[in-house]
């Protein structure tokens, strides 16, 4: 394994000027707008069960794997200053997003041309899902500042062999792995190159002082999970902690994909298409940058698959989110891929010199298109279908919620509605005397735990659908007339 990338052109301590104040300035504002939304459910309880706690019985607190450490912390601190609300709930998911669009820019240009890094923190900027993970109060998008920029910190190390980037890179690793336990993966990744420099003789002195960087990373994380550590553990010796036992589909790789291309909002078939096409752009940049520094190209690709192989091994869900992380490193690729690919076409073409600018600036503003979609609905319209039912319910009737959505409604949303986990306890709650109105999400759920539950409620009539910008995050409310023979005790 050679050297670190030393780019023509690219000055790893250039700084952005006026073009990255703006990108900052705009990220900003896209992810400050409409931040007050309706909290879905993950968010829903790490405020209810986390949040609303005391800072240090927090810190002490691992209830599940909701518990994403760093961003608890930060939304404590937040929702101290600024109040109980969605918005500073969210505050912190929106300060890492724009700092990973900082993040982003300096790591680009410690390894491609400052114009490339310029327009992959753009493509980021007007990107709708780091809008959408900026406005989610899960520890994504700190996870996401904090795997660009530990990469960043351990290429410039190699570099420059300064202590400072040493500390700052192993205070990376621990807040990363604080945001979320995937963290692994991605000090596990660089991990790899550490020990391919300490192989050559060369680069071993340097590496040496790589590894003890690691390993400060290392009792950094030990010390900041101190408090919470019995139960964490506790949590993870369970059989599929944080994972259902069934055999469902969002196990499968296949889902995987389908899932990612879904939220694109575009026809799988288009979504297919779309993905081998940007497959070739994607392995130029790739071995591109692998030409110029193999190091930084493990760093770049090797999280996502250790990531996806642990996940499979273990057959834990694997969640389009658990691989965000790579969302710097993608757009990093991509932006190079594209405009190195269409460089080349242009000088065998004898094209205009500014062909590959431009066709970047137009991936840009096709993705900045995309934007709105995270305005238009909420992530889960918890309050409009709450308000749609009761508005429909008569006296006698009886409004009952589901399984994940009865547990949002029950402690926050509606604690007048009733709830139900089976199709027992349904029959147990429903009216007698009118009509039952019974409201759900994540479908899967149901079905893969209560298939009796599940099988009966498909023979309800749907009186609405109330979509969100989650996944599987649509809440339905099913109406059953009174006399229904399944709901008679």
């Amino acid at each position: 394994m050679t050297g670190i990338p030393e780019i023509p052109g690219s000055d790893p301590n250039a700084r952005g000027g006026l073009a990255l104040v703006g990108l900052l300035v705009a990220g900003t504002a896209l992810r400050a707008f409409g931040l007050g939304g309706d909290l879905w459910h993950d968010e829903l309880f790490t405020w209810l069960d986390l949040i609303q706690l005391p800072l240090l019985d927090l810190w002490q607190t691992y209830p599940d794997d909701n518990q994403h450490l760093v961003y608890s912390l930060a939304a404590r601190v937040s929702v101290v200053l600024f109040g109980e609300t969605p918005a500073a709930i969210r505050l912190p998911a929106l300060i890492f997003g724009v700092g990973s669009l900082w993040a982003t820019y300096r790591l680009g240009i410690a390894t491609m041309s400052r114009s490339h890094a310029l327009l992959a923190t753009a493509l980021l900027t007007f990107s709708y899902h780091h809008v959408w993970f900026s406005q989610n109060a899960r520890g994504y998008t700190a996870l996401l500042f904090a795997s660009i920029l530990s990469a960043d910190l351990l290429l410039r190390g190699f570099r420059n062999d300064r202590a400072r980037d040493w500390v700052l890179y192993a205070v990376t690793l621990a807040l990363g792995m604080g945001a979320h336990l995937t963290m692994v993966f991605v000090a596990l990744a660089q991990g790899f190159v550490v020990l391919g420099f300490l192989a050559q003789p060369v680069t071993r002195k340097v590496a040496v002082r790589a590894l003890g960087a690691l390993t400060l990373g290392g009792v950094f994380t030990l010390a900041l999970h101190a408090p919470l550590m019995g139960e964490l553990m506790d949590f993870y010796l369970q059989p599929s902690a944080g994972a259902t036992t069934a055999d469902v589909e969002w196990k499968s790789p296949l889902w995987l994909v389908n899932e990612a291309i879904r939220s694109f909002g575009v026809p799988l078939a288009v979504g297919w298409t779309a993905a081998l096409v940007a497959a070739v752009p994607m392995t130029w940049g790739l071995f591109g940058l692998g030409r110029r520094s193999p190091a930084a190209a493990v760093v770049f690709v090797l999280p996502a698959v250790l990531g996806f192989v642990a996940l499979v091994l273990l057959e834990r869900n694997l969640w389009p989110r658990f691989f965000f992380n790579s969302f710097g490193y993608i757009a990093l690729l991509a932006v190079s891929g594209i405009g190195g690919l269409v460089a080349a076409l242009a000088a065998r073409l004898r094209a205009p010199e500014w062909l590959p600018t431009a066709a970047l600036v137009a991936i840009v503003v096709v993705s900045a298109a995309t934007v709105p979609r995270n305005y238009l609905l909420p992530k889960m319209d918890y309050s409009g279908a709450r308000d749609w039912v009761e508005g429909q319910a008569t006296d006698g009737d009886v409004v009952v919620a589901l399984d994940l959505a009865g547990h949002a409604y029950s402690r926050y949303y509606a604690p007048q509605f009733a709830t139900a986990d089976s199709i027992d306890e349904l029959r147990a709650v429903a009216s007698q005397e009118g009509d039952t109105w019974i409201i759900y999400a994540f479908g899967g759920y149901i079905e893969a735990r209560e298939p009796d539950l599940w099988r009966e409620l498909l023979t309800f009539e749907e009186a609405r659908a109330f979509h969100g910008t989650l996944g599987g995050g649509t809440l339905i409310i099913r109406r059953a007339p009174v006399g229904t023979p399944a709901l008679v005790r």
